[in-house]
């Protein structure tokens, strides 16, 4: 019920009753998947698909094809006729995560499409009418990446006809005791245990760099922990929820120093895994990349 949620919770709804595209701004794990999807379901297109490309897992070569389809013989390995993510979600919502991934050689493409509603499986030359609203979503800043080249910026424009920014959890701490127990719910059933002040107080006191999705991943590993109960003893406050102390250089360098220390710490309790210490901290495998990079850690 905090204001930047109640401003959030507005902007859905005008994205759900316009038929724009939508351009969902945020970092790791403040939501923007579930931002997207109620977007459609609020929508006229609720009752036709609604289909999620993960931009950052398809490799380069596949990436065409997957949005696209293809028809049988256009390349190797292509042993019948397929149709991509965009013919599934005709008449609905295609949701492209993490945007920023695609190349730009299907950037062109795609800009294509957002202008002239047509598209064509790889390996034909009969062109399919797309009527599919688009939704896009990326946790870098984009402007950033049209400075050097690697993103287009008429493709940006087409996209970002509508642009949400989705806050951090810590600019809504004072939401935590209700979406903490909105959470629990969801693996715990029947048997949600009360929130004590004490947990509340150190869940409030912490700056969340993995936002809503790290909250979880904690609140589920404490609940195992405590089998059925929360209290402070189960939650690793050494290498998670330690309380943060305010670095020099201020508000946004005390979470980068959080971040960093997180990463760091996630990385040598995992012996180096990659993999295993994003899983640990809930984040995509190319979240965790990123910040490592951004860090100086890879």
């Amino acid at each position: 019920k905090s204001p930047p949620i109640r401003h959030l919770k507005h902007l859905i709804r005008v994205c759900a009753e316009s038929d724009s595209n939508v351009l969902l701004c945020g970092e790791t794990g403040c939501g923007k998947d579930l931002t997207a999807s109620v977007i459609h379901r609020l929508s006229q297109r609720h009752s036709h698909p609604f289909v999620k490309v993960s931009c950052a897992m398809f490799p380069v070569n596949l990436v065409e094809s997957e949005l696209f389809g293809h028809e049988r013989g256009a390349f190797t390995g292509a042993n019948h006729r397929r149709s991509g993510r965009l013919e599934l979600a005709q008449h609905g919502t295609i949701y492209l995560d993490d945007v920023d991934d695609i190349p730009l050689s299907e950037q062109v493409k795609l800009l294509r499409v957002l202008e002239e509603k047509v598209f064509e499986r790889v390996g034909s030359t009969s062109q399919i009418k797309c009527d599919v609203r688009f939704v896009a979503s990326t946790k870098v800043d984009l402007t950033n990446k049209i400075a050097d080249g690697t993103f287009r910026e008429d493709f940006y424009y087409r996209l970002k006809v509508i642009e949400v920014h989705l806050p951090p959890l810590r600019d809504y701490l004072e939401d935590i005791p209700s979406l903490a127990m909105h959470l629990l719910r969801r693996f715990a059933g029947d048997g949600v245990p009360d929130l004590s002040e004490k947990v509340v107080s150190h869940l409030q006191n912490y700056s969340w760099p993995g936002n809503v999705r790290e909250l979880s991943h904690m609140l589920e590993q404490a609940y195992i922990i405590g089998q059925g109960r929360l209290s402070v003893e189960h939650f690793d406050f050494n290498n998670n929820l330690g309380a943060v102390k305010l670095h020099p250089g201020g508000f946004k360098s005390t979470i980068e120093a959080a971040e960093r220390d997180l990463l760091q710490r996630s990385l040598k309790t995992h012996e180096g895994n990659k993999t295993k210490a994003a899983r640990s901290l809930g984040m995509k495998p190319s979240t965790f990349r990123d910040k490592l990079h951004k860090y100086g850690l890879d």
